[in-house]
Order: structure tokens, then sequence, then C-alpha cells
């Protein structure tokens, strides 16, 4: 240990001449914003979308986030918008719930798809959700409400109880397949 102490005083003192401006930020290097340090701000202020990205570690955490920043708002009709439009616009329905969770995953490289699900024999609207695939387990998110299920026939009996579709036959359409 003694052999290495005069380099390390060599080193501290070559850094403590550089000022603070010459030393690239975090967000400099990486064109990422920095680590939140602060717990309070994580859990209860309103993170912007790209703190959200930086703290969100599972499709679990993207969704509680989502439902603890957009509000539900039903629309007349359907207006498709970014992620990030309605993040910052703080209110939607089904399908901005949809995209913001949507987008968020992708983002962080999360396995998900968006799809419609109709009830079949009704005049009834259909709801929108995300579907996806984390560390091997099957999930579902409504209205950003995150449901861990086994299969695709589980999510819809889920969602009968959650939409109000029971005694329908639903119809589940991948959004891909749009």
């Amino acid at each position: 240990m003694s052999n290495h102490f005069p380099i390390m005083v060599i080193i501290l003192t070559a850094l403590s001449a550089i000022g603070p401006s010459e030393l690239p930020a975090q967000s400099q290097l990486t064109n990422q914003p920095p680590p939140l340090v602060s717990w309070w701000h994580r859990s209860f202020d309103v993170l912007s979308w790209r703190e959200t990205l930086a703290v969100v570690k599972s499709p679990r955490a993207i969704c509680w986030q989502v439902r603890r920043h957009v509000t539900y708002h039903e629309e007349n009709g359907d207006q498709w918008s970014r992620g990030q439009t309605i993040w910052n616009r703080g209110y939607g329905d089904c399908d901005d719930f949809a995209t913001c969770v949507e987008e968020l995953c992708e983002a962080k490289g999360f396995t998900c798809w968006i799809a419609l699900v109709f009830p079949v024999e009704s005049h009834s609207n259909g709801h929108c959700v995300v579907m996806g695939i984390w560390n091997g387990q099957m999930w579902m998110a409504s209205n950003g409400k995150y449901y861990e299920v086994s299969s695709l026939a589980e999510a819809l009996k889920k969602l009968e109880g959650i939409r109000g579709f029971e005694g329908h036959r639903l119809e589940f359409v991948p959004f891909s397949l749009l």
C-alpha cells in the first residue's frame, strides 16, 4: 500500500488544480440526465419524461409512474398522441395510458405491445392495453395499472372484471396487426 501512496497524492493534487468547469459533467458524457439522488423527489415530486426514464427499472415501475402522473380523462373519439405529449399534458384515456407505458418500456428496452380488446357481441367501446414479457413473466397494463398474468386467457378474464365486460366474448387484437 505504501508504494501507491505517492501516486495517489500526485493524482489528487493534479485533479485539485483543475477547475470544476473543466471537468465534463456526467450528462455531457452520456447525453443522459444525471441520476436523481433524492428519494423524496423520485417518490413524491412530479418527474419529467427524461427523469422518469432515468429512474424506472421495470415495467411495473413504469406503470406506477404513468398511473401517478397521467389522470384518466375520457375523450370524444380517439386522438392518438406521442407518449411524451400525453405525459406533458397530464391526462388521457386508455389509448393514451397505453402509449405512455409502451413508449417508456420501448425506450428502456422492455418487450411489450399495445393491444385492443373488444366485446364481440356488443356495440360498446373497446379498451386499449399494453401486454409484455418481463423476466419470463407475462404482464398487462390497463390504464397504467400493472397486472402479472400467466396467459392471454387470464388477461382477458381480468379485463372482464376491470372493464365490465362480464358475459361477453372478447376479441384480442395486437396493435401490430392493424
